[in-house]
């Protein structure tokens, strides 16, 4: 009896001290790898936080807009950084840029702030932009999708994705801050930065040089800037295309915008004597320039039965060309009709003497005329 009582209690220990193993490697585990549910609450726990700061230290709104102008004209450089400017569908949409939108965050206060990426696909990727209001309790959600594809349509390599991706952050922030803030609060203070930006009369011509030179370290001509601004040259830029100058070049230099997106080149037209020289050859047919062209035969006809005389074998006056017209002559003159001096418009078509048409009348033939007219015509060439 005694063995069977010592058998059931070694039996009780070995299934306590299981129990126990079992409870240790479990909270073991646990304490590795924290559950779904504590990183939860340790996030839950910050962000409430976070509320309690912002309500115990409410923003003042002419403190937060004092700030601002401060801030975003704090000198030149600073108002320049302030815009921006792209150009879409042929037209430039101008406005604050991503340095504005930090500025105004940070003078507005009790925020949070963020960009993540929602999709890649094999075109596009597509990021969105948060702000959160910690003291009014609203978020704002802001999504940027960018192609990252090339003209050829084959896709970027890996670090061209990071950067594009990286640009499509930077707006869906600017995007969601710009929406999160009252429009109302920062208006006159992005206007002002573009006063700042553009400068003064006196400051113009050198303004204008400076924004010419800072766009050659991207290949950017005078005549891609001109033709962008819709100028004939240097001296009619005005200070609102200065403006618009530091908007694109922000927007460049932030890789927002590429130099080609921001001034294409302009359509190469290749002009040449060929085309010129086809159109002539096209115009006056094979002829070369100097050669006189026969005319038809149907205008000799006509001019053949206009003659008086009656005759069907008449000689009809020669066209207006070099041989044909001292032939003409010649044969004129041994007939004795007087002629002028000799020009280079075509002569009128004179009426053929009553004594040649009557030496051709006597022929025995009419066949022999055409020949022996032909043997006047060619001794008088000789």
């Amino acid at each position: 009896m005694s063995d069977a009582a010592n058998k059931a209690d070694i039996n009780d220990l070995k299934k306590d001290q299981a129990r126990e193993g079992q409870l240790i490697r479990a909270g073991e585990e646990q304490a590795r790898a924290p559950t779904q549910s504590s990183v939860s609450m340790v996030a839950r726990g910050e962000f409430d936080a976070a509320i309690a700061d912002a309500r115990a230290n409410p923003r003042s709104v002419e403190r937060a807009r004092k700030e601002m102008m401060d801030l975003c004209c704090l000198n030149e450089q600073t108002a320049k950084e302030c815009l921006y400017a792209v150009s879409r569908d042929g037209k430039v949409i101008e406005g604050p840029s991503i340095r504005m939108a930090e500025i105004i965050a940070y003078c507005w206060r009790n925020y949070q702030v963020g960009s993540r990426i929602v999709a890649e696909g094999h075109d596009t990727v597509t990021v969105q932009g948060i702000y959160r209001d910690l003291e009014r309790g609203g978020a704002i959600f802001s999504e940027v999708t960018r192609r990252i594809l090339d003209k050829k349509g084959r896709r970027y390599s890996v670090d061209m994705i990071v950067t594009t991706t990286n640009a499509a952050q930077s707006v869906a922030k600017r995007n969601a801050i710009t929406s999160g803030v009252p429009r109302a609060l920062w208006w006159d203070v992005y206007q002002q930065a573009r006063h700042v930006a553009a400068g003064d009369v006196k400051t113009l011509a050198t303004k204008r040089a400076d924004a010419i030179a800072a766009f050659q370290v991207y290949g950017v001509t005078k005549e891609q800037i001109f033709a962008k601004l819709g100028r004939a040259g240097e001296m009619e830029v005005t200070r609102d295309d200065l403006v618009l100058l530091y908007g694109i070049y922000t927007s460049i230099k932030d890789e927002e915008l590429t130099p080609e997106e921001a001034f294409p080149p302009a359509p190469v037209t290749t002009t040449g004597s060929g085309a010129a020289s086809g159109s002539g050859e096209r115009a006056g047919g094979s002829a070369s320039p100097g050669q006189d062209v026969p005319a038809p035969a149907a205008s000799a006809g006509k001019a053949e039965s206009a003659q008086p005389g009656g005759g069907t074998g008449s000689p009809a006056a020669p066209q207006p060309t070099q041989e044909g017209e001292a032939a003409a002559r010649a044969r004129m003159e041994q007939h004795g009709v007087s002629t002028g001096p000799a020009s280079d418009a075509a002569p009128p078509q004179t009426a053929a003497p009553q004594g040649i048409a009557s030496q051709d009348a006597g022929n025995p033939t009419t066949a022999e005329a055409p020949k022996r007219r032909g043997n006047r015509r060619g001794t008088a060439m000789e």
